[in-house]
């Protein structure tokens, strides 16, 4: 994964969590003919003291 985030973290998480919501959107087109639905979570930064300079 290093070579896509260039040693940004941030880059890491944002690149996971794509994964998990192409994978859930892939999982719906397969099940939902079948009448399944999927629901995904992806919580964001939150303004906290300790992600401050995400917020500036």
């Amino acid at each position: 994964m290093e070579q896509f985030t260039q040693g940004n973290p941030g880059a890491a998480y944002s690149l996971s969590k794509l994964g998990v919501l192409l994978n859930v959107e892939d999982q719906a087109w397969a099940w939902g003919e079948k009448g399944a639905r999927l629901n995904s979570l992806s919580p964001g930064t939150i303004n906290k003291r300790h992600s401050k300079s995400k917020w500036q």
